[in-house]
């Protein structure tokens, strides 16, 4: 029963970060790609 749970949750967590970047981080130029790579890290 957790395990329907989960999988739906992790997936609007990984898809809202992918939406975050693709519109924000990717729109602004001095964001180096370590930045980009310390915001998916605790994900």
């Amino acid at each position: 029963m957790i395990a329907r749970i989960v999988i739906p949750l992790l997936l609007v967590i990984v898809l809202s970060d992918v939406y975050i970047d693709a519109h924000y981080f990717r729109k602004r130029v001095h964001i180096t790609w370590q930045q980009r790579l310390a915001w998916w890290i605790p994900t």
